[in-house]
């Protein structure tokens, strides 16, 4: 009305700044135009119901949630424009389709394409080796084609080629995989899930099954820039690093849309630790090394390392199969020849040599995991070193060789981890007056009977589902699981029986909960799922040499002298009790003295992670993350990590500082019990 009345005119706007790539600002024009309607409500039906289905994967759920976003704001496409290169539109040749709309298809033509261009014919100009004219591809052709539409009575093309070629797209196609960058979600990849709707409507088994996006790359945490000089070509940073250091490097720089960092660092420290490798594993071939020939489960560290490995290859299958290949470098090559540099350290320290059978085993399956990353070394450590037939390429990716047993994971960490650990911090300890010259460890069966009360009274909360598995700093944020916790220590404080350990109570309790929210009602178990003193005793050389004195394993009702009494008292179940004998500490140095530590002491806290230094600047931080899943560069959190998430402010941008945002929420995601066991 207002326009009939001249008082207003249509007026048009673009949504912000329009900024060419030469750096132009760019003015709009309103010309004639043709669009496509890809908001039109069932045409997009049908791609939301395509890409919540099991027939399409996204990988991770960033790229799920921007393809909705997409397909949300996504409606009138300008499709068409007046000049440059592209297709004519059909109906109106004066006009020629836009790029983004133009080649949402084309991997269609990829299907056929041999048979068009021949080898080393890209651009065509050799002609078809089947002798095939552009003029000959009529729509009756490519409807035959791609469409299964009748087959074409006036074609020059052979019937038996016109078949040929329908038969190799109903091979190859559908699409299994498209890899783009995260910036064309919004258009282009999205416009390729509705245009295969729209021509092969009554086919959606012909669409697109999968994309997967990633984001921007940089090198060194820095954009790449020729005048920051760190910008290379694929053949430049070939030529510097080799092929697989640089493969290996990409792996590393993340999984996510957010930007990938490709660390040069990371591949010099490749170059060198790739042939390190190669070194070990010829001297392992050729019988340099001494390995062990008997039986594979003759020992307990063989049996779990064995378990470790089976554990490492099924992870890494799994981030393989969904393009986390951050995570698959991190399980099956940082972690893989962690655990088996730990295995040889093992069997070390305790006089013994590693399994031959699983040493040739782990070999194998190492060169098979990281040659989808690093493809030429291990052709090269597949064919050369350990004399395999064939392309490591074609092997089949290992399967498991029995069920992975958490059990036995649990009992590794906890006699190759966790008693050394706590014993030789109790060691530092004990031995300030002196020289330690041996220890006696104590193992408990069970736990004394007020546990074991305390215990049962845990286990029933929880299997009424009311103990509530949340740390103790998270019940103020809820009430239910305040009052919950409230309820328990009322229980527990009002049974007669528990009053003389009344002060142990509540720390007792709280830690065994921190324990069952981490790894379930098992925790809450009165005694261990295996045979502790037999592990412990079958592995006491083991200690022997990281404690650099005499060990003896001694049940706790078994004591060596009656002065160990206070030491045994304080063995629990997967807390064994020791006493050292420490020489020294006075003038005359010859006089012993007797000193007592206690594993588990604060219920298993460790000493606060404030001790450890940390990285105050967060750009430092980011950068020192870009590189290492944790903060010391193991293959495992630890205090360093307890003590910088201490140092690290509630709230970090995860686009700026996108590492230590990484970090933090994988760090913050265990509870204090588990934190304080680092």
């Amino acid at each position: 009305v207002m326009i009939q009345a001249k008082q207003a005119f249509t007026y048009y706007e673009p949504e912000k700044k329009v900024v060419s790539r030469s750096g132009d600002e760019c003015v709009v024009a309103a010309i004639d135009q043709w669009y496509l309607k890809y908001g039109e409500e069932t045409w997009r039906g049908q791609i939301e119901g395509h890409l919540r289905s099991s027939n399409f994967v996204s990988y991770n759920d960033r790229i799920k949630e921007s393809f909705e976003d997409a397909i949300g704001w996504l409606k009138e496409w300008a499709c068409s424009r007046s000049f440059g290169l592209g297709t004519q539109v059909p109906w109106d040749e004066q006009f020629v389709i836009e790029s983004l709309s133009d080649s949402t298809i084309y991997m269609a033509y990829y299907t056929v394409a041999h048979l068009l261009h021949g080898e080393e014919n890209l651009d065509g100009k050799k002609g078809s080796p089947e002798k095939i004219k552009a003029e000959d591809l009529t729509d009756e052709v490519w409807d035959f084609v791609f469409l299964n539409g009748p087959l074409p009575k006036k074609s020059k093309i052979p019937q038996k080629l016109l078949e040929k070629m329908q038969k190799e797209f109903r091979f190859w196609y559908p699409m299994d995989l498209r890899v783009s960058g995260k910036d064309l979600i919004q258009n282009h990849l999205t416009m390729a899930l509705y245009n295969h709707a729209c021509v092969w409507e009554k086919e959606p088994d012909l669409w697109p099954k999968s994309f997967f996006c990633n984001g921007w790359l940089l090198v060194n945490n820095e954009k790449m820039s020729k005048s920051k000089g760190n910008f290379f070509t694929v053949d430049e940073i070939i030529k510097l690093y080799s092929a697989d250091t640089v493969r290996l490097a990409m792996a590393n720089s993340g999984d996510t849309l957010e930007p990938a960092n490709f660390d040069q660092s990371v591949c010099n420290k490749a170059v060198l630790t790739l042939a390190v490798f190669l070194d070990l594993m010829k001297s392992l071939v050729s019988g340099n090394e001494l390995l062990d020939t008997g039986a594979e489960n003759a020992r307990f560290v063989d049996v779990w390392f064995a378990n470790e490995i089976n554990r490492l290859v099924q992870e890494g299958k799994k981030f393989y199969e969904t393009m986390y290949y951050r995570e698959a470098l991190r399980t099956c090559y940082f972690e893989f020849t962690s655990m088996f540099d730990q295995y040889r350290d093992i069997c070390k320290a305790a006089g013994m040599a590693p399994n031959k059978a699983l040493t040739m085993r782990y070999l194998e399956w190492q060169m098979i995991v990281l040659s989808p990353i690093c493809p030429h070394f291990c052709e090269h450590g597949w064919s050369t070193v350990l004399g395999k037939s064939g392309s490591v390429l074609d092997a089949r990716f290992p399967e498991p060789t029995k069920p992975v047993e958490t059990s036995l994971t649990k009992q590794g960490d906890y006699m190759f981890n966790k008693v050394p650990h706590d014993f030789i911090k109790l060691l530092e300890k004990a031995s300030k007056g002196g020289t330690m010259k041996s220890a006696v460890v104590y193992v408990a069966k069970e736990y004394p009977e007020w546990k074991k009360t305390v215990l049962a009274k845990l286990s029933n909360h929880h299997a009424a589902n009311k103990l509530p598995l949340v740390a103790q700093e998270d019940m103020k944020a809820n009430p239910e699981a305040a009052q919950q916790w409230k309820d328990i220590m009322t229980e527990l404080m009002q049974d007669a029986s528990l009053k003389p350990f009344g002060k142990h109570l509540g720390p007792f309790a709280a830690f065994k909960r921190d324990e069952a929210a981490s790894f379930g009602k098992s925790a809450l178990d009165a005694s261990l799922p295996f045979d502790e003193l037999a592990l412990v005793s079958e592995n006491v050389a083991y200690l022997r040499q990281k404690l650099q004195a005499e060990v003896e394993v001694r049940p706790a009702d078994s004591l060596a002298s009656p002065d160990h009494k206070d030491a045994a008292a304080n063995a629990q179940p997967g807390k064994p009790g020791i006493h050292f004998i420490v020489e020294g500490g006075g003038k005359g140095g010859g006089s012993k003295a007797k000193a007592e530590a206690k594993p588990g002491k604060t219920n298993g806290n460790a000493p606060p992670a404030a001790q450890a230094s940390t990285i105050a600047d967060i750009n430092k931080l980011n950068d020192h993350l870009s590189t290492r899943s944790y903060v010391d560069g193991g293959y495992q959190p630890s205090q360093a990590d307890a003590a910088q998430l201490a140092a690290v402010p509630n709230s970090v941008s995860s686009e700026k500082f996108p590492h230590v945002a990484r970090w933090y929420k994988h760090i913050s995601s265990f509870t204090p019990a588990q934190r304080a066991r680092w």
